[in-house]
């Protein structure tokens, strides 16, 4: 009964569409037809006795049966209607077949776990493990461990950047995948990004330097500045203020420009950013510089992932005239594909305190000093009577008016990042938040910014993707120009207030303490975003078309009330400032390898550049009570107002061609047209030709055997490149408002026009050797390069009658020729301590070659454009001495064919200057070159030690063989202070041998005109910075499921060797519109030695 019973069920449970119906059965189908399953059935209950019972809608959406005249067995046909699924089919009583789903087995996913390491055994965290069926996944642990849910059978893909991609199906439940990844060579070579595109850095033809995301991370910059300085040869990075926000001069391989700015074109995720796109010379119209602030205080350090300088003609020309002085490729950190959300928080607090101050007189040394000064002058005036006879000249503070002024500032900065990706879209976001306090009193600078980036491949063939940007900063506090000079100069017998609590001010000039009163405030907002999109018509022919938009809107306010200014009334100045710009590229890139040995990847492409300039200004005073409002609504008086508009456009084509065979030989073309507005109708276009050669060495044939040579190439180079970042207009007449004439208000012509003005173009050569040798532990480049300017913009002499003294032109070349020098150097390497370092020196050699009718274009007459001397020569004065006797001074004056040799008031003590064309009288022409702000040559070295848990890494930053002007070094000759060097060394009839000129008021020899007595060398070398980094146990990190977690402590401007007296070496008065006003030193706003601690942690 039991083996009935159970044959019984497994015939019925058993059935199939295989054999529930009769094998004998046939049915007989009339005509060629196409029908529902719902009408299989019934035909089949038609012609025969079953019946079918099921679920009304079972097979709705099913595909339809395609039937033949003639005859087919049900079974048969049963089959042919039902094989894409599968059913269970019950034979009842009577003949009835219930049909009815197949519930589905229950999958349970058993958790496969396992760790993932790299050949050395390590373990690598943030790996990424994949199922292959589904895409759905993981990422390793910080110790490489996972646990991914999959079943038998699954295939498991493991994914690492820089490893080779790895799959493995699951076979056990219980057994551990541990998996070791190899590196993957094709991906870890590094790519360079250059205009419109990227190439592996083993394929670059042109002179590109490359700062990495882990070189910024070393050194943890707060600024764009501390993140690119010292770190590329050929580029010198200048740091010419310590004001919060502020921006910094970068010369590439020299300067291009007399007229223009030097800076470098920056690009910053493909949105190009001229820094001062619109300076004027010579005309009163400057939108770009006092208005917009500083561009890059848009850019987080901590975003960056990493940095690319074009510095010759072949990798910079595809961007033709805007690359005369070089570019800058700013890559930001994005996300990957198949990431899964990454959490990065990065928190710091910074303690700045000032470099250095200077040792003034006190108040008693400074009553004596000016005194004795009073008693040597053997004139009669005011000052001299009150300081001998009036007893009340002297006060009895004692008021070191520098600290009072200064402070240990505080910076606070905050920054969140997420990333991740899927299989088809990348996408990141970081917020960054910072409030920096300066170490001048009130002063300081505060920036939010928010950044992302979404990529999306909507089809394989298809990619959308946009960058967006924004930031919005206050610059605060009084300007902070010259606040140490007017500290160092201001009476220390004065307090900071009198007995009723105002401030004690000397004949109406503001103490210091007061100047800080001023209420200065710039707020901006920038806009950088682009979009694009991607279409890959076959594998190796892509199109790319993207439109950039860069937006900047300042307004700034300085309020001046009368306790910071001196004047009757208190004033408000307003300016606000737009500037938009839009650039629209589209490029089609061609890339393919034939027969495996010859590569090729051309481009083409036109882009078309527009910028516009706004702004306006109002001045107004008086204000009836200015403590309480002092808008500019609520003012007496409009004492001023202005404003202007500007706008220039670029139409561009643009095409490069490179070629390499069997990664021997390699060849480049590259060639660009551009039509400028700047110029007249006949000089619009400019030709920018470029080509490059390369020879990897070591990959011939003959280098087999040498195993130690990784790589070694020879390249070349040679181009032209063009400047247009002058002034707009200048072939034709501007005109400008604001002009008066018999009482009526009116226009009037700015300058004079040159309708012939044209192009100026700079022709590049570039030599190199690249090598990398012992498995890629000594690395490094060698080059030489000249580049030869042509057509300098220039002023040139008019015609007086013509209402001018000079005309814009074309009227002068200079030479920039250099070498460059930079090796890597990996000296240690085990599983627990690595020690590299990095080391770059450069060479420059400037000179004006002719001015071809052009003169000299003085800045205060001491820094020149002279024909044989590098642009930025200082002049002046040669001191041979001190004069000593008055037999010395009369011999003099008596050969003289004035009659005087140096002034009438020539005494004992003063200055004997030389007399350089012997003629018997000192003129400016017994003026030389006593210096240059160019240094004979620059660079820097940074080191990185890795032991374990800990890191340690410095940077180092040297320049040598320029010098400046230190304009506080002035001599005792009226009532401003001095420093106590200058006095305490002064020659007197009891200290003959001192090297300072004798104290006397009014210093009628003109002891202080520009001698070499001023003049000094400002070589320095500097620790620029020290980090010292602890990453915490992995124990730690677990507990609070976090991937990595790194504490670090910084010191910046940490030891600076120099003989420079002043505070500073490096701080100048340039802001890179005219490289060579930076020839004088005026303390305006020193550096800071800042301690920064801080945290890093990533989820």
């Amino acid at each position: 009964m039991k083996t009935f019973i159970l044959l019984f069920c497994a015939t019925v449970f058993g059935f199939t569409p295989n054999n529930v119906l009769s094998q004998n059965a046939k049915i007989k189908i009339d005509k060629n037809q196409t029908i529902t399953v719902d009408e299989v059935f019934d035909i089949i209950m038609k012609q025969t006795d079953y019946t079918f019972i099921y679920q009304v809608d079972m097979f709705k959406g099913f595909p339809s049966v395609t039937l033949n005249k003639g005859k087919i067995r049900a079974n048969d046909l049963l089959l042919k209607s039902l094989t894409r699924d599968k059913f269970n089919f019950e034979l009842t009583n009577k003949n009835t077949i219930v049909i009815t789903n197949k519930p589905s087995k229950s999958i349970v996913q058993e958790p496969i776990k396992g760790q993932v390491t790299e050949e050395s055994g390590g373990p690598l965290p943030g790996v990424t493990i994949l199922i292959k069926r589904n895409k759905r996944g993981t990422t390793t642990d910080i110790d490489g461990n996972y646990k991914i849910a999959a079943n038998i059978g699954d295939v498991l893909v493991f994914q690492y950047l820089g490893k080779k991609n790895k799959e493995v199906e699951v076979t056990s439940k219980e057994a551990p995948i541990n998996i070791v990844l190899k590196p993957d060579d094709e991906s870890l070579e590094e790519v360079v990004v250059v205009g419109y595109g990227s190439v592996r850095k083993k394929d670059v033809t042109g002179s590109v330097s490359s700062i990495s995301t882990a070189e910024i991370a070393n050194i943890t910059p707060t600024t764009f500045e501390q993140a690119i300085a010292a770190k590329a040869p050929g580029v010198f990075v200048k740091q010419t203020t310590g004001r919060p926000g502020e921006g910094i001069v970068i010369n590439i391989r020299g300067v291009s420009s007399v007229l223009g700015y030097n800076q470098p074109l920056y690009v910053i995720d493909g949105i190009p950013i001229d820094t001062h796109p619109n300076y004027v010379s010579g005309y009163s119209f400057d939108a770009g510089i006092g208005s917009r602030g500083n561009p890059l205080a848009s850019i987080d350090p901590d975003d960056i992932q990493s940095i690319d300088i074009l510095k010759d003609a072949s990798s910079a020309a595809i961007y033709g005239s805007r690359a005369a002085n070089g570019v800058v490729i700013v890559t930001t950190k994005r996300g990957r594909k198949n990431q899964k959300p990454t959490i990065s928080i990065n928190s710091s607090l910074t303690i700045d305190k000032p470099l250095e101050l200077y040792d003034v007189l006190s108040a008693d040394e400074y009553k004596a000093n000016l005194t004795i000064a009073a008693q040597n002058f053997s004139g009669n005036n005011s000052l001299k009577t009150s300081i001998l006879n009036d007893p009340n000249f002297f006060q009895n503070g004692n008021t070191n008016w520098q600290k009072q002024i200064t402070r240990s500032a505080m910076t606070k900065n905050f920054g969140l990042g997420i990333s991740g990706g899927s299989e088809k879209s990348i996408y990141s976001f970081n917020l960054n938040l910072s409030d920096q306090e300066g170490i001048i009193d009130k002063t300081g600078f505060k920036r939010y910014n928010i950044r992302t980036n979404i990529e999306t491949n909507f089809t394989k063939n298809f990619k959308v993707g946009t960058n967006l940007n924004f930031t919005n900063s206050l610059n605060y506090g009084s300007s902070g120009l010259f606040a140490i000079q007017d500290a160092i100069r201001y009476r220390p017998d004065y307090s900071i207030y009198q007995d009723n609590g105002s401030f004690n001010n000397y004949n109406g000039d503001p103490n210091p303490v007061a100047t800080s009163g001023k209420d200065s405030k710039r707020h901006s907002n920038s806009l950088l975003g682009n979009i694009f999109a991607e279409v890959d018509f076959i594998p190796e022919l892509t199109f790319r078309t993207q439109l950039n938009a860069s937006l900047y809107l300042t307004e700034s306010n300085f309020f001046n009330p009368p306790t910071a200014s001196g004047n009757d009334d208190a004033t408000r100045t307003e300016r606000n400032g737009r500037t938009f710009n839009t650039t629209f590229d589209n490029t089609l890139t061609y890339k393919k390898l034939f027969n495996d040995k010859h590569a090729i990847n051309a481009l083409v492409g036109a882009s078309f550049y527009k910028t516009e300039d706004h702004y306006s200004r109002i001045g107004v005073e008086g204000f009836a009570n200015y403590e309480q409002i002092n808008n500019i609504g609520s003012a007496n008086d409009i004492t001023s107002a202005g404003g202007g508009n500007a706008s220039s456009g670029l139409v561009s084509y643009f095409t490069r061609l490179n070629y390499n065979f069997d990664s021997r030989y390699y060849a480049t073309f590259t060639f660009r047209a551009d039509e400028s507005s700047k110029f007249g109708p006949n000089n619009r276009w400019g030709k920018f030709p470029s080509g490059a050669l390369a020879w990897n060495i070591s990959n011939e044939s003959f280098m087999k055997s040498i195993t130690w040579v990784d790589n070694l190439k020879l390249r070349t180079s040679y181009g032209l490149t063009g400047l247009a970042n002058v002034s707009d207009f200048l072939y034709d007449t501007f005109f400008g408002a604001g002009y008066s004439y018999d009482g009526l208000n009116g226009i009037a012509p700015l300058g004079l026009p040159n309708p012939d003005i044209r192009w100026q173009k700079t022709k590049q050569l570039d030599v190199a050797i690249d090598f990398s040798f012992f498995d890629a532990r000594l690395n490094g480049t060698v080059g030489y390069f000249t580049k030869r300017v042509e057509d300098l913009l220039m002023n040139r002499p008019v015609q007086l009658e013509l209402g001018y003294n000079s005309q814009s032109a074309n009227v002068g070349i200079m030479d920039n020729k250099g070498i460059e020098f930079q090796i890597d150097a990996d000296i240690i390497r085990t599983q627990d301590f690595t020690f590299n370092t990095s080391f770059n020196f450069t060479s420059i050699q400037n000179k004006i070659i002719d001015l071809e009718g052009g003169f000299p274009f003085s800045t205060g007459g001491t820094s020149l454009v002279e024909e044989g001397q590098p642009l930025g020569t200082i002049r002046g004065y040669r001191v041979e001495g001190i004069f000593q006797t008055q037999d010395e001074i009369d011999a003099l004056n008596n050969a003289s064919p004035t009659g005087k040799y140096q002034s009438t008031g020539t005494s004992l003590g003063d200055y004997k200057f030389r007399d350089l064309n012997e003629d018997g009288v000192i003129t400016s022409a017994d003026t030389e070159v006593l210096g240059s702000i160019q240094p004979d040559f620059f660079g820097g070295l940074t080191t990185t030690f890795q032991y374990k848990s800990f890191s340690l890494s410095t940077l180092w930053q040297y320049s040598y063989g320029n010098s400046k002007v230190w304009e506080a070094a002035g001599i005792l000759k009226d009532i401003r202070n001095v420093i106590k060097d200058n006095v305490q060394d002064a020659w007197s009839p009891t200290n003959i041998d001192g090297t300072r000129p004798r104290l006397v008021l009014n210093d009628p020899n003109n002891n202080d005109r520009r001698s070499d007595a001023f003049v000094h060398d400002a070589s320095f070398v500097r620790l620029k910075n020290v980090r010292l980094g602890y990453t915490l146990p992995k124990g730690i990190i677990k507990k609070i499921n976090a991937n990595n977690i790194n504490i670090y402590m910084s010191l910046s401007n940490l030891l600076t060797f120099t003989k420079y007296p002043g505070l500073d070496p490096e701080t100048s008065r340039d802001d890179g519109r005219q490289s060579f006003f930076n020839y004088t030193d005026a303390d305006e706003y020193p550096l800071s030695r800042n301690f920064v601690f801080g945290i890093n942690v990533q989820l």
